[in-house]
């Protein structure tokens, strides 16, 4: 007779089944919209109700703006679409223009793929490996993940563990983090800290701190600044790079998206030596396989690269911390508001169980506004809260009804 194994439950079985019900419910009354138009922040559904929705996160309103959407159908019939083809075989010129006006961006080289998941995805394995130019891995890298880190970065675990250990710690809890760093240190491995630099739920790292960690313990950085591009800094080049002061250290990995405040599409790696910039895309699999970014996608974001590098950026960035200063002079102190009277982009209701935030969605909506229900897993469990993204090209009449249908609940 064969023994059985009894097959324990996995970790996204266990999330699955911890998130269903409530998924379920937000999927059904507030999530999977579809639109067919939208101006500024008006959005009209298929069904044909308009709403104004603070879901989106293109702080800047720049995925509207019609140079960029011009240049999406530039040299279409000179260059075509795509060129389907491995893009170290052959790119469409455009892509270097672009990478050379990011160059300027940050200050140091800039890679491009199609997503920032693809970024994580391709460039986990070869840090882990201790092959870049300039990351070299002592024994064992050691993977410090911190436990809110976005869900694209923590898929990446059990890859994570081909090459090394790893370990979710709350960044918030140093002496937690600076007791493993230790240990890692003392054990012969090199320890790798990975977070994000702005949360998606809003909050900040310190990222001075950890910097000095990683001098301290001879160990590396991997910064997602997806939250925090554009609407941070010198030529928009994010929270990161403004902490740092334009000056990106040779032990960090930065990544974020063209996706957001940008404007466009895709996503970045940001390394200081042009070396390991090059190795990126000679071994990077998800650089060289997943194909090179759509010739509209290049077009348009060489746009947002030549705004983002002229003094209308920091006009648009000005334009969103009005809207944030508006926003937290109206609502009510006695709401409880996640990153009040922050620099992020992002404010949250906070409401705390699940199906009391689904209702407070479903209270928006029904007065003309949609907002993100953030429920399990993106947030702990009865923690919920109403994300808004709140952008430069929302109205001021639009953000005062939000604050006055929030005062009123």
């Amino acid at each position: 007779m064969e023994e059985q194994k009894i097959k324990e439950v996995t970790w996204q079985q266990t999330k699955i089944r911890n998130a269903e019900e409530y998924q379920n419910k937000i999927f059904d009354s507030l999530n999977n919209q579809s639109y067919v138009s939208k101006k500024d922040k008006r959005i009209t559904l298929t069904n044909g109700d308009e709403y104004t929705e603070f879901i989106s996160c293109s702080y800047l309103g720049l995925d509207q703006d019609v140079r960029i959407l011009t240049a999406a159908s530039r040299n279409l019939e000179r260059a075509g679409f795509s060129f389907s083809s491995a893009r170290t075989r052959m790119k469409y010129s455009g892509l270097d223009e672009l990478e050379n006006l990011l160059n300027q961006v940050f200050m140091a080289s800039t890679v491009c793929f199609s997503t920032v998941h693809l970024v994580h995805l391709g460039l986990i394995p070869l840090l882990g490996s201790g092959e870049i130019p300039g990351f070299k891995i002592r024994s064992a890298p050691h993977f410090i993940l911190d436990k809110y880190v976005h869900a694209s970065i923590q898929i990446n675990r059990g890859l994570m563990t081909q090459f090394g250990n790893v370990s979710l710690v709350d960044f918030n809890e140093v002496d937690s983090l600076l007791k493993i760093i230790k240990s890692t240190s003392s054990e012969g491995n090199t320890p790798i800290l990975i977070c994000d630099s702005v949360g998606s739920m809003g909050s900040t790292a310190n990222i001075k701190l950890l910097v000095e960690l990683i001098k301290q313990y001879d160990g590396y950085l991997y910064l997602d600044d997806a939250h925090g591009m554009s609407t941070f800094g010198t030529h928009g080049n994010g929270y990161a790079m403004m902490v740092l002061e334009d000056v990106l250290d040779d032990r960090i990995i930065l990544t974020t998206s063209l996706s957001k405040a940008f404007g466009t599409y895709g996503g970045l790696a940001i390394v200081k030596n042009p070396k390991a910039a090059e190795f990126i895309k000679k071994f990077c699999s998800t650089y060289i396989f997943s194909g090179s970014l759509a010739t509209p996608l290049i077009e348009a974001s060489i746009v947002s690269a030549k705004i983002h590098l002229s003094e209308e950026i920091y006009q648009l960035q000005d334009a969103v911390s009005d809207n944030l200063l508006l926003f937290d002079t109206i609502i009510s102190p006695n709401i409880r508001i996640i990153n009040r009277n922050s620099a992020v982009s992002i404010r949250g209701w906070y409401i705390g169980g699940e199906f009391e935030a689904i209702t407070a969605g479903e209270y928006l909506k029904e007065h003309g506004i949609l907002a993100t229900v953030a429920t399990y897993p993106s947030t702990p469990k009865h923690q919920s809260l109403i994300r808004f993204g709140i952008c430069s090209n929302h109205t001021e009449a639009e953000i005062i009804k939000l604050c006055t249908l929030i005062n009123l609940k």
